[in-house]
């Protein structure tokens, strides 16, 4: 069922109303009419009511056809207005349509309304939808241009000559002109030189139909001469014959984009190129990232350790605790610093300096977390040597000190000694005594030259070296601190080659050795055996450290009978902190020392063990054909000098030591004036009122040194010989001794005797025993 056609009727004759119903109704209509006669209920009609047509009486008593038109249109309705007369002529009707009727239909000829009536609806139709693409396209055009005015990006249209023919706003700003200045340039004048030729070309391949559209990367010069990077979009658009009637181009400044972009290259070429590890993991720790250096460290490659936990590494050198308090402090979104152990891929130990960062984005919502570590083993390997370095110059230091104050009490006991030992001539018994005391007073003596060796600090010197003399003295110093429940057994063959090596550097080896196997030895006891032999290579023999060249070397060899190691431990036995023993048990360092003093002297080390059968080590050191140099001859006590020898002036700040000068020297015939004031000492000397025939100074004293006073002496009496005596002679520079004028360097404490001899020799008197 149509919708009914609603039909309003300007008629004065009632009749002819119901002509026009009943014609539309016989043409086929379904209507709903209205018959008005008068202009009030025209208006009245046409506002309150909607009509799909109108259909006007021609003359009327209350109202023409012509003055209903005029308030018909103006209501500016869309729907057709007929005249219906029957008295009409061809003039009037052609005034009519002229003012806007859209027909004209005679009464008599009243059937004609049906084809009129559907004719008008028809074009009433097509004006409408007209009417309505129009506003549509107004509405559309008036959308394009907001659109084109207010978008965020800058756009313009541009001739098929390259001129500006309508910019935006967001372009003006852009490019930093005005909207007039801005239509007055060519594509030309604002692009930069270098991309002008390849964006023309892509021009001329849109005008020519070869590409729709395009995009690109350019650059614009902008009215202050600044270079701005923009990404371009350009479309053609074209005529009804298919040429280029303008282009749209839409232009995104991208400069700060591209500076954001670079900026993160840096950042990211940075991160590649840190020497630190970088890692980033989630929420939950799996890594997402690592960088070159984390896989330099490491020894895994990014592709095992993406998706992995950082757990990967755990070394088990810290408890759970340690880790607790790590991710307790993470996750309160505080960054954690410290250092870790970890453990690489093939299974090395490593340390390394940790920051640790919640990564925020930028609502502050923590979303993963980024550590940066730097690897500082060799560091805190530096640093323990260096504070090993400092505590054995500390103990050196202290050393010096006590061997001082040590050897001038020795030197009272040894001098007091002497003299009782000359003055019972007759008590052997006594003499014998005495001499015990003598030779225990060396065995101190010594002792606190090992001391004073040990703790010196200094270059290395390598010279010919018996190796047993150095075994020995280590075997000497170290089994006051081995306990009772080891046995050391020694081998020393006493003639092996001699090597070229530090004596020092041998001795801490034999030290860091001997102290190992004595660890392996502590809770069950055993015997400690050291072993020094020759031992000719013929040909090339593998060994821990590598390959022993063929050739003689002399060997020592230090074994236990302790708990022993397994295979895996003795291939990492010489790594830096590696140590099986408890945290509290040591760093881990004595064998690496060992290992590198060793190569230092050209040497080898192989290791032998089993588990509960004990460990030996085998040092090879190259034999030598040098010759060591000779041992200082051993003084015993002498018989008493007869004659007057001279005056000797002796000077020390003990008063001790000047009184037992004064006491024995005069026993062998030399007069001696002392001092224990060294200032006082060459004030008496400068007033020349004595005559001496040598001078025994102290070398640390209070006021003048030693080494001072002997060279103001030598300025006044360069023909005096001076003997220096020093209770560690390690202070005392033999070459800045001799140029102040010193003959002899005597360490303390010193035998009455040999000085007796020394000083018979610098005076030139007669050496031979009195009768």
């Amino acid at each position: 069922m149509t919708n009914p056609l609603r039909v309003l009727v300007v008629e004065d004759s009632e009749d002819d109303f119901f002509l026009i119903q009943r014609t539309l109704v016989k043409g086929g209509f379904t209507l709903e009419s209205r018959r008005v006669e008068s202009e009030p209920e025209l208006r009245s009609a046409l506002q309150d009511e909607t009509w799909d047509l109108v259909l006007c009486d021609f003359s009327m008593p209350c109202l023409t056809a012509i003055e209903a038109l005029a308030a018909f249109r103006e209501f500016d309705l869309e729907i057709p207005f007929i005249v219906v007369s029957g008295s009409i002529g061809e003039e009037r009707a052609v005034e009519m349509m002229r003012a806007g009727a859209h027909d004209v239909v005679m009464k008599d000829r009243i059937s004609l309304l049906v084809s009129a009536v559907e004719r008008e609806l028809r074009e009433a139709q097509v004006r409408r939808r007209q009417r309505e693409a129009e506003e549509a396209l107004a509405r559309s055009e008036e959308r394009f241009k907001t659109y084109f005015e207010l978008g965020i990006i800058g756009m313009a249209i541009i001739s098929p000559s390259k001129n500006w023919e309508a910019v935006n706003r967001r372009l003006c700003q852009i490019l930093g002109y005005s909207r007039e200045e801005l239509l007055g340039k060519t594509l030309k004048e604002i692009t930069h030189p270098e991309d002008l030729a390849a964006e023309l070309e892509q021009i001329k391949a849109l005008a020519a139909g070869s590409i729709t559209e395009y995009e690109c990367e350019k650059r614009f010069v902008r009215a202050d001469g600044a270079i701005i990077h923009a990404h371009v979009a350009a479309t053609c658009v074209r005529s009804s014959d298919g040429t280029p009637a303008s282009y749209l181009l839409t232009v995104e400044d991208i400069t700060r984009q591209l500076e954001s972009e670079r900026m993160v290259e840096r950042l990211q070429d940075i991160v590649e190129q840190s020497p630190a590890s970088i890692i980033l993991t989630d929420l939950d720790g799996a890594i997402q990232y690592v960088n070159p250096a984390f896989e330099k460290v490491t020894g895994y490659t990014r592709e095992e350790a993406i998706g992995n936990n950082p757990r990967m590494l755990k070394s088990g050198f810290h408890d759970r605790a340690f880790y607790r308090a790590m991710w307790e402090t993470l996750r309160t979104g505080k960054t954690w610093a410290g250092q870790i152990t970890n453990k690489k891929k093939d299974g090395t130990f490593y340390s390394e300096e940790a920051n640790i960062i919640p990564a925020r984005d930028r609502t502050g919502k923590i979303y993963g977390y980024a550590a940066v570590k730097r690897d500082c083993t060799e560091r805190l390997m530096l640093e323990s040597q260096l504070r090993q370095s400092q505590k054995m110059e500390a103990l050196g230091t202290l050393a010096g000190g006590i061997a001082h104050d040590f050897n001038n009490i020795l030197q009272g006991i040894v001098g007091y000694t002497e003299i009782v030992h000359e003055s019972l001539e007759n008590d052997e018994d006594c003499r014998t005594h005495l001499r015990e005391v003598l030779t225990a007073s060396q065995r101190a003596t010594d002792l606190i030259q090992q001391i004073l060796t040990f703790s010196r600090q200094g270059e290395q010197q390598r010279r010919p070296t018996p190796l047993h003399i150095v075994t020995k003295e280590a075997l000497r110093l170290l089994r006051s601190t081995i306990p009772s429940t080891i046995t050391i057994v020694e081998r020393i063959d006493p003639h092996v080659p001699t090597v070229l090596a530090d004596g020092i550097r041998v001795h801490q080896v034999l030290m860091n050795l001997c102290t190992n196997a004595a660890q392996a030895m502590r809770e069950t006891g055993g015997t400690l055996t050291v072993e020094l032999k020759e031992c000719a290579v013929s040909s090339e023999k593998p060994v821990s450290t590598g390959v022993l060249a063929p050739g003689n070397y002399t060997v020592l060899s230090i074994s236990d009978t302790g708990v022993g190691m397994e295979a895996s431990i003795i291939e990492r036995v010489f790594e830096p902190y590696f140590t099986t023993r408890k945290a509290s048990g040591g760093t881990g360092l004595g064998l690496a020392v060992v290992h590198g003093i060793v190569r230092e002297h050209d040497g080898s080390i192989h290791v032998e063990s089993l588990p509960g059968h004990g460990t030996a080590f085998h040092v090879y050191f190259p034999a030598s054909q040098a010759t060591p140099l000779p041992e200082e001859e051993a003084f015993v006590p002498r018989n008493r000098r007869a004659g007057a020898r001279g005056r000797v002036l002796c000077v020390d700040d003990e008063p001790s030591i000047v009184h037992l000068l004064e006491l024995g020297l005069p026993r062998h015939g030399f007069e001696v004036r002392g001092f224990h004031d060294s200032r006082a000492a060459f004030d008496a000397f400068e007033a020349g009122t004595e005559e001496y025939v040598a001078a025994i100074l102290d070398q640390t004293m209070p006021g003048l040194s030693g080494i001072e006073l002997a060279r103001r002496i030598h300025t006044l009496s360069p023909e005096i010989p001076i003997v220096l005596c020093t209770g560690n002679k390690v202070e005392v520079n033999s070459l800045e001794a001799k140029a102040s004028g010193v003959c002899l360097l005597l360490p303390k404490p010193i035998l009455l005797s040999k000085l007796v001899m020394q000083l018979e020799q610098l005076v030139g008197t007669d050496t031979r025993d009195s009768a």
